[in-house]
This record gives C-alpha cells, sequence and structure tokens, in this order.
C-alpha cells in the first residue's frame, strides 16, 4: 500500500494539504493526522493551523490482515506581518512619512506605498515622501527563511484635510466558512476565511463572534462547536481609520453522533408494474418519508438512466431485468436507499403487440365475412331448390 502526498512535503501553518491512498482491495481505510483528526475518505485534504513536526498514518484493513504508511513533514511558523505610521495624516506634500517595522520572524521585507514606488527595506525604521496629496495605502509583505509569508497595510492622508473625505464609504465586510453549504457536525473544524476589503483605509482588526460563546481577534481563524445546534457567526471588521462594520452568516450544526436521527429516514417505492414490454412505460409512485425535510431523491433505472423526478416515469429499450435504485437525503444528511427489480419482457414491443393484435382482429373479421357470405350463400341455394321442385 501507498500513501502519497498530493501537496508536496513541507507547509506553511493555515494551509490545507491533499492525500491520496492509492490502496487497492481493502475493507476499511482510515487516516491520522496527527492533531487528533481522522479521516475515513479515500483522498483527503486536511488543514493545518499550528506550527510543528507531522506524521500523518494511513491504515487500510481487509479479511487478510491491515497495513500502515506514514508520510512525515513539517508545518512552518508563519511570519507576521505588522508596521506603525507616525501618523496617519500627513499635512503638508513633502513631509516624511516615519514609518516602523514591527513585523516578527521575518528575514525579508518588501514595501509598496501606494504611489508606484516600491523598495526592498529590512530595517526597523524607515521614511517615505510623498509628491502630490491623496489618499495612499501602505504595504508591507514579509517573508521568513523556510519561505512563508504574510502581509498588511495601512492608509495615510497627504495633503488632504480628513474631514472633506468619507473614510468609512469604501468598506466592505464579508467572509465564508467551509462548512459545506453552512452545514457542519459538532467537533469538526470549521475554517473561517475573511474577505473584507476597504477602498480608501485598510481592513486592520477582525472580532470574530461564533454564536457560542467564543470569540476570536484572528483574520482567517479556525472554531470547532462542542454541541448541536444553529449559530449566527458575525464579523466586525475594523479599518485603520477607526471605521467599522459587520457581516453575519449561520451555520446549522449537527450532533457528532448523527445514527439516531436516522431511525425514520426510509426510502421507499412501488412501480406500476414489474413485468413490462420493450418501450413499455412505467410510473414509479415514491412512498419514501422522514423526520425531517427530504433535500432530495435521485433514481437510478440500471441502464445508465437517472431521474431527479419524485415520481418518474421510464421505459427500456431492451429486454433484460432491471434493478432501479432510489436514493434520498434528508436535512439532517440522513440517506437511505432500495431498489426494486423490473424484467423487461424480450417476446414484443408495445408496438410490434399493438400490430399483432390488429392482424388477429382483421383475420377475425375477414373470417366472419367469410361466414356471413357463406350463409348468404347456402340460403341463397337453398331457395333455389325450393322454387324449382315448385
Amino acid at each position: 500500500m501507498n500513501a502519497w502526498d498530493e501537496s508536496g512535503n513541507d507547509i506553511c501553518a493555515g494551509n490545507y494539504k491533499s492525500f491520496n491512498s492509492y490502496v487497492e482491495n481493502y475493507d476499511y481505510l482510515m487516516w491520522t493526522f496527527g492533531d487528533g483528526a481522522v479521516s475515513f475518505e479515500d483522498a483527503p485534504t486536511h488543514y493545518f493551523d499550528t506550527p510543528g513536526l507531522y506524521e500523518v498514518i494511513l491504515f487500510a484493513y481487509n479479511a487478510c490482515g491491515a497495513g500502515s504508511d506514514t508520510i512525515a513533514f513539517e508545518v512552518y511558523e508563519v511570519p507576521i506581518a505588522d508596521f506603525d505610521l507616525d501618523t496617519n495624516y500627513v499635512a503638508n506634500v513633502s513631509t516624511p512619512l516615519g514609518i516602523t517595522n514591527n513585523s516578527i520572524n521575518i528575514s525579508t521585507s518588501y514595501w509598496m506605498f501606494g504611489d508606484g514606488t516600491s523598495s526592498w527595506n529590512d530595517s526597523t525604521t524607515l521614511q517615505h515622501t510623498y509628491d502630490d496629496s491623496g489618499v495612499y495605502k501602505v504595504t508591507l509583505v514579509v517573508w521568513n527563511i523556510e519561505g512563508c509569508g504574510d502581509t498588511t497595510s495601512l492608509s495615510v492622508i497627504v495633503g488632504t484635510n480628513p474631514s472633506t473625505i468619507d473614510l468609512c464609504d469604501s468598506l466592505y465586510v464579508d467572509f465564508e466558512s467551509d462548512a459545506f453549504f453552512g452545514i457542519g457536525q459538532a467537533g469538526q473544524q470549521i475554517v473561517f476565511t475573511d474577505y473584507s476589503e476597504d477602498g480608501l483605509g485598510s481592513v486592520n482588526a477582525w472580532d470574530w463572534n461564533f454564536g457560542d460563546g467564543n470569540t476570536s481577534s484572528v483574520q482567517n481563524p479556525t472554531h470547532t462547536y462542542s454541541n448541536s445546534g444553529t449559530y449566527t457567526v458575525t464579523l466586525t471588521a475594523t479599518t485603520d481609520f477607526g471605521c467599522s462594520d459587520s457581516a453575519t452568516a449561520t451555520l446549522l450544526i449537527f450532533p457528532s453522533d448523527t445514527s439516531s436521527l436516522c431511525d425514520n429516514t426510509n426510502a421507499d417505492f412501488t412501480a406500476s408494474s414489474t413485468t413490462v414490454s420493450i418501450d413499455e412505460l412505467i410510473t414509479f409512485t415514491n412512498n419514501s418519508s422522514s423526520d425531517a425535510f427530504i433535500l432530495g431523491y435521485l433514481w437510478a433505472f440500471g441502464d445508465d438512466s437517472t431521474s431527479l423526478g419524485k415520481n418518474p416515469t421510464h421505459s427500456y429499450s431492451s429486454a433484460g431485468i432491471y434493478n432501479v435504485t432510489l436514493s434520498m437525503m434528508d436535512l439532517n444528511l440522513c440517506t437511505d436507499t432500495v431498489t426494486l427489480m423490473i424484467t423487461v419482457d424480450s417476446t414484443s414491443s408495445i408496438f410490434e403487440a399493438t400490430i399483432a393484435k390488429l392482424h388477429l382482429m382483421f383475420i377475425q373479421i375477414h373470417l366472419l365475412i367469410i361466414q356471413l357470405l357463406s350463409t348468404v350463400y347456402l340460403r341463397m341455394l337453398s331457395l333455389r331448390k325450393l322454387s324449382l321442385s315448385i
């Protein structure tokens, strides 16, 4: 067996890492990621947010025994980009702006001053002078010796009265989570990604409220819910000009053990006929039930045809035995599947059967006409003999 690291070896903290098993003939498969998390997928992706040395182990089992394979790698600490301006308002053009680099765990610093100029400068303190008035965004990008990077920005007003500018008008706050359609489970690590931006200022503070009493001030945090329930997540973003705005999203968290939720999730259906002729239309009646709202159905008719309808119809163009399968999923993410066998008779199609019936009817009518004509002929013959005898 072989466990394969799809995304290379060492990574920087705060990133996903992809794996693939490349295992054949297994009955049971499990990954452990070295941070307490596990996966039973064949090719999982896992998020690593804490620096350190990790051993990801793949276990595979079948009736003949078990095997394992290990991938070792390091998750590097990410540098922290941080700096201060001696002021966010320079009254006069040509007055130098003082900058202090407070970044942590860095080896290289790259500055962009928002006026088209930039500088590779690793000094703790530096200055920059603007030639024209306006609002400028100063951006610092840093890297450490492992190649991990970080960036941050601050804005400065140069030669313009701040009272004449609406500094908060361009703030936009938004975020997403990796919970599928906002649905997760208790104990699942959920990653939140900030997409807030500001056209004039720079977002430099994040206040997360996860709706369960826990908070975070990290730009892109992770959070694990201990209990099931519906939670409203709120992000309040603040710019270096003191402007703030918020965005919210709702997460539906199910218990880590959902087996009891699925006790009354039952897929069931009937067919108008289970033995049919070629091209004969079958009507399927869906009798599925669940305690929760049913999200959808998937029908597989055994001939590579499928349907998402609730009560579909289908016909077969070839004779044979077909297994019709109905799968369903409800709002609790519970699923169930049921199968019914359909036999398609090879003797005739509906068209052929109709032609045969018409042909038989024609023969019967033809025989009836002959019988009537014979009766009339015999009647006339009898009348003639009677006439001659008189």
